[in-house]
């Protein structure tokens, strides 16, 4: 049985009994030594029915029941008690303690008699009930409404005497949702006599139903016999809705802590939170991990438990400081449960938790680094330096983080989200975060993440996001799902981490990669055509070589040594060529192909090259037209522009033998436009792109000789002009090349 200190017992106004579960007396104060009559010392351990409650006119007294009650079901009860023998009336406050019970009484007698004298006065009650500001009414015993008041039928819009009896029952003045437990509060305290109290709605002459108190309390007689009740109808409709709309902020936080709880439980940190006298109430598992203790026996410690006993002052700071609502960071020594030291970095701050202020610390287990910074005398700089890396809970992830609940529905974005998109928590919620993805990836990125939900496995994911300026990055997106104890999934975590420049790069990498295989295949190409292309016109060489001694060392006619000898000169003449273009190609790739421009008559230049070339022309039967509207000097490089002809009117002559090639020309202003048109087979169309590409020809055949640069090498001269080139064909129609170069080039 718990015993109350003596002396502040004895300070009360009121009596004091406490008795065990046998009802035997434990403690008394002084006052109730009065009130009894009786010594302490003829009171304390007797037993109370015996002491109080054994005489004829008290055996049938309710205290006693009231008593037990307490007893049984371990709640309080307040009541008044007419107490025969001492004719006093007492109003007595039974309350459960440790092993028993106790009582509390006062004198209520002079209380009693007013209320007498009031009952005596029913016509006065009226009076006043009819001037009070709220609506007031008064019943019998039974409940019966025998009086409302002016402000009662004001409000319900009635005549006088409505409602008399119980007729508000079935006249719709209460809301139907209240009405029935309303008729259950007024008969409970009908039959027990308690005061009746309860909040309903009470609809007003308009229609309009308002939040009321409704209070009661019985009018009793000397003998404690209920006579009568007098009860009011209080508005209380403003703060009502003041409390709803608390209640609903309350629901509210109550979800950003359910919010941050993930955070919290995820957290390497230790978080730590302390009231206001410095006992752990709450700490996430990186806490419990971080000190070797388990959860239920780290909630309740002290800084003296897990504190060094060296930096124990250090501990009182935090906690003097927090508590006057400063920040707080340090350096010092935590212990493990199993007593090892280690070191650590605490920042602190003042948090409202659970409603009230409390204290907040996130600690870091530094040892291996602390050590290293000892050594190196460099500890305080570090300190200060996390300290600026320290942010709030929701915030301390450099990455982009948001939250789900298990049907994916995402309702939470850390800061970093939305300074990176520039949107709101409105715009985004749910399934709001397609608006942020880029419109090629947001179905598939969709219909993954639907799929990934019903999984309910750790997943992750590559797409870009918008940026607030409208720039798209890209981003590694994983996710997590959380469970609770008994398995079920309760919500996601996700993350998304800015891997933009690595994507970059890699896309990059892929390209010089597909780059640098397309060059190795054109080289293998290349030498495949050159090595036929060599290897032809040396082979020739060599044989006309062979035949030539052999005519010489013989009696050879002379004009058979003079064929065999222009035979010779083709071949060599074919293999300059070959060589030509290669350094051509050489000469490109170096930039040291820049034109020398020097003035030359332009049609004369052109009846040059097809004299020249006569004798290639007749073999291939290529007849050649020119058509110049007038003679022109133009600025170009001689020998550059002469390599442009010659390849468009040999490869005439190669690819459209026995037709007629037109060379026309035309001035147009500053330019100089040429047209170089056959009527030949003409060339594919998927092929039309090609042909000014390195080590390209019109056909692929090894019968049509040549290394596919001469029309490469004919581009790059023309552009180094500052002119173009183009060609249109259509197969069976013939081939048109056109040439638009400046008459007078800018020098390069």
């Amino acid at each position: 049985m718990k015993l109350y200190d003596q002396d502040l017992l004895d300070t009360l106004t009121d009596g004091f009994i406490s008795i065990d579960k046998n009802f035997t007396i434990v403690q008394v104060n002084k006052v109730q030594e009065s009130i009894a009559g009786l010594s302490r010392e003829d009171q304390i351990g007797n037993n109370l029915i015996d002491l109080y409650f054994s005489t004829p006119e008290t055996k049938d007294s309710p205290t006693i029941g009231i008593y037990q009650k307490v007893f049984s079901q371990n709640q309080s009860i307040s009541f008044s008690e007419f107490y025969a023998p001492l004719s006093t009336w007492f109003q007595v406050e039974v309350h459960p303690s440790e092993g028993g019970i106790y009582a509390l009484f006062k004198d209520i007698t002079n209380k009693k008699i007013h209320e007498s004298l009031y009952r005596e006065k029913e016509n006065l009650h009226v009076k006043y009930a009819d001037a009070m500001p709220q609506m007031a009414f008064i019943s019998d015993e039974k409940g019966n409404i025998t009086y409302f008041n002016s402000r009662h039928y004001a409000y319900f819009g009635l005549a006088p005497n409505d409602q008399i009896g119980w007729k508000w029952k079935s006249q719709s003045m209460h809301h139907p949702e209240d009405l029935e437990r309303t008729i259950k509060r007024w008969s409970h305290s009908l039959s027990t006599g308690e005061d009746y109290s309860i909040e309903y709605r009470l609809r007003r002459h308009d229609g309009e139903f308002r939040w009321h108190l409704g209070r009661a309390v019985p009018i009793r007689d000397r003998n404690g016999k209920i006579l009568q009740w007098f009860g009011t109808n209080t508005d209380i409709h403003e703060n009502k809705l003041r409390e709803q709309e608390l209640r609903q902020k309350t629901s509210e936080l109550e979800k950003q802590e359910a919010q941050y709880k993930g955070i919290f439980e995820t957290a390497n940190d230790a978080f730590m939170i302390f009231d206001e006298d410095g006992i752990l109430v709450e700490a996430n598992p990186a806490c419990c991990n971080m000190h070797g203790y388990p959860y239920e026996e780290m909630i309740g410690l002290t800084g003296t438990d897990f504190v060094h006993p060296g930096d124990i002052g250090k501990f009182v700071k935090f906690v003097i400081d927090v508590q006057n609502g400063k920040r707080f960071n340090v350096s010092a020594r935590h212990v493990r449960k199993n007593g090892e030291p280690f070191f650590i970095d605490v920042v602190g701050s003042p948090i409202l938790f659970g409603g009230k202020k409390h204290l907040l610390a996130v600690v870091r287990d530094v040892s291996e680094k602390e050590v290293a910074l000892k050594k190196e005398r460099k500890a305080q700089e570090n300190l200060k330096n996390r300290e600026n890396e320290m942010r709030a809970l929701a915030n301390s992830i450099p990455q982009l983080a948001w939250m789900t609940d298990s049907e994916g529905w995402i309702h939470w974005y850390n800061d970093r989200w939305y300074e990176y998109t520039g949107t709101s928590i409105e715009e985004m919620e749910g399934w709001g975060w397609t608006k942020v993805h880029h419109p090629d990836h947001v179905d598939k990125i969709v219909e993954f993440v639907k799929d990934a939900w019903n999984q309910e496995k750790p997943w992750e994911l590559t797409f870009p996001l918008r940026r607030k300026d409208g720039a798209f990055r890209w981003f590694l997106t994983r996710a997590i799902p959380i469970f609770d104890s008994a398995g079920n999934l309760t919500r996601w975590f996700g993350t998304n981490t800015d891997i933009h420049e690595e994507k970059i790069n890699a896309q990059k990498l892929e390209q010089t990669g597909n780059e640098l295989k397309a060059a190795v295949a054109s080289r293998d190409e290349f030498l495949s055509i050159a090595s036929h292309e060599l290897k032809t016109p040396l082979t020739t060489l060599s044989l006309q070589l062979e035949i030539l001694g052999m005519q010489l060392s013989s009696d050879t006619p002379q004009n058979e040594l003079l064929e065999t000898v222009n035979m010779t000169e083709q071949q060599v003449s074919r293999l300059d060529k070959l060589v030509s273009n290669l350094l051509d190609i050489t000469r490109i790739r170096s930039g040291a192909a820049n034109p020398v421009f020097a003035p030359f008559k332009l049609e004369e230049f052109t009846q040059g090259i097809v004299k020249q070339h006569s004798f290639s022309l007749e073999e291939s039967r290529l007849e050649v037209k020119l058509c110049f509207e007038e003679e022109i000097e133009v600025l170009w490089d001689r020998n550059q522009i002469e390599q442009v002809f010659v390849n468009i009117i040999l490869n005439a002559g190669k690819y459209a033998a026995g037709s007629e090639l037109q060379i026309l020309c035309k001035r147009d202003e500053s330019f100089l436009n040429l047209e170089f048109k056959d009527n030949g087979p003409g060339i594919a169309k998927e092929k039309q792109s090609l042909i000014f590409e390195k080590y390209i020809r019109a056909t692929s055949s090894r019968k049509t000789s040549g290394l596919g640069l001469g029309l490469f090498i004919t581009k790059q001269i023309v552009e180094g002009h500052g002119g173009q080139i183009s060609v249109k064909s259509e197969l069976g129609k013939g081939t048109s090349f056109h040439v638009s170069i400046p008459i007078r080039p800018e020098p390069v």
